[in-house]
């Protein structure tokens, strides 16, 4: 569904639309994020301190995207082993050959993972793989489902554990942290802001359908197109100071960080939803939160996140 557009895009995405709605995803996924965000907080925060990406973040992006495609969790080893490798294959932008092999390679082991699991369904598993698979109309092929399912499952990983890491990287280094511990609902505004100051995915790749003109520039139908997000939400003339962190600004909701139009990201609302887990939770746990030695740093070009985030409470 990312890499193909008019009917063929809308055929892959109406298929799993339902798993990804909000009224869905509150009584599916909500109770369950929030069971399984406190039990990671309450083995992390043991010990007042931890690198949150990698004891946090990861593991609850890795464990929702398998529990909402109905794949077993044991499996979250080998996804976060595969998924290092594909994340780095799509921020290839130098063209290495063998991280472009690499990242084939885990593509193909998921795909040897899941699709003899497809043939043999249960009759009460719910999980989207299996709603996929049992389709009687339209049904899609194996292989569309499992490329999908491998969008869905390793996008849905790198974008939110970083989404995460940066939200409360945003929230320390501006000193925003005290406000939110005194007003906890804050938090879905706090989270729309850092999604537009900071977003996770820097840009995205666009084709044109027709000759287009923006700014004077005339672009060609059929040109490849790098749409900057992370400068489009800090356009001066959207959103008012914009390099600012301003959790509660009127038009943060207005950011691209989840792309726009037909290929609006289809995980936006239990993105959300895993970052306002995290942030509650860290709220009740460490209102004294801080980073543990020195501030850490964003880093990263398509894919932008704090490589550790030390913290203590």
């Amino acid at each position: 569904m990312m890499t193909t557009d008019g009917e063929v895009a809308l055929r892959y995405k109406r298929k799993c639309l339902h798993a990804f709605r909000a009224d869905s995803l509150a009584r599916s996924m909500g109770p369950w994020v929030t069971t399984r965000c406190e039990a990671l907080l309450d083995a992390t925060f043991a010990d007042r301190s931890c690198e949150l990406m990698a004891s946090v973040a990861t593991p609850l992006a890795i464990d929702s995207a398998l529990t909402v495609l109905g794949l077993p969790l044991s499996m979250a080893g080998r996804i976060g082993g595969w998924y290092e490798e594909f994340a780095l294959a799509l921020a290839n932008f130098s063209g290495d050959e063998k991280v472009r092999g690499r990242g084939k390679a885990a593509a193909a082991a998921f795909a040897d993972a899941i699709e003899p699991q497809l043939a043999r369904v249960p009759d009460d598993e719910r999980g989207l793989l299996a709603q996929l698979a049992a389709r009687d109309d339209d049904r899609l092929t194996d292989a569309e489902i499992v490329s999908n399912a491998l969008i869905i499952l390793f996008g849905g990983i790198e974008t939110t554990a970083s989404m995460i890491g940066n939200t409360v990287w945003s929230l320390l280094s501006t000193g925003w942290w005290g406000s939110l511990v005194a007003q906890p609902g804050l938090g879905p505004s706090v989270v729309e802001e850092a999604l537009r100051w900071q977003p996770a995915v820097q840009s995205i790749t666009r084709h044109t359908t027709g000759a287009v003109e923006i700014r004077g520039v005339r672009i060609p139908e059929g040109s490849v197109v790098q749409c900057m997000i992370g400068g489009a939400n800090r356009d001066p003339e959207w959103f008012e100071d914009a390099d600012r962190f301003v959790p509660g600004r009127d038009n943060a909701a207005d950011h691209l960080s989840f792309g726009t139009g037909r290929h609006l990201c289809l995980g936006a609302h239990l993105a959300r939803m895993e970052i306002g887990a995290v942030l509650a939770g860290l709220v009740a746990r460490a209102p004294e939160l801080a980073f543990e030695g020195p501030p850490s740093v964003l880093r990263g070009y398509e894919f932008r996140r704090p490589v550790e985030l030390r913290v203590t409470g």
